[in-house]
């Protein structure tokens, strides 16, 4: 399944979670900590990684278009914020990282390979289980 187009409502890093903005529809946010996900954002910085002349290489700013990968879609890359273990079922952290999710947790994701330590890009599938808030 092709990947959907949203509005990103702030800042939102290549390669991590993202979660609904309740306030304006068809508009996303870098995900919060065990946030309800609706997918992960795309792999590619808005500007080139040009380490002497621009700090952080978002996906999109406010107001920017997003591409972001949703739910049943494999081998999509997500930033992870510490070990994984493939076959994890996974949730975003604060940053819209992904981490081990535990029981009752909101689920984004199932890893698809393992990762050693946090910053690493690893593949998932996309499997979303929304629990109760």
């Amino acid at each position: 399944m092709p990947a959907a187009h949203y509005v990103a409502s702030g800042n939102i890093m290549p390669s991590r979670f993202v979660m609904g903005d309740t306030a304006n529809a068809k508009h996303v946010l870098q995900a919060t900590a065990n946030a309800k996900i609706m997918g992960i954002s795309q792999e590619g910085a808005r500007t080139a990684p040009l380490s002497d002349l621009v700090a952080i290489n978002y996906a999109a700013i406010e107001d920017d278009h997003l591409k972001v990968y949703a739910d049943s879609d494999t081998d999509v890359l997500v930033e992870v914020g510490g070990a994984i273990t493939a076959f994890d079922n996974l949730r975003s952290d604060a940053t819209g990282r992904a981490v081990t999710a535990a029981a009752g947790e909101q689920q984004g994701a199932v890893a698809l390979e393992d990762a050693a330590a946090a910053g690493e890009l690893i593949k998932v599938q996309i499997t979303i289980v929304r629990t109760a808030l």
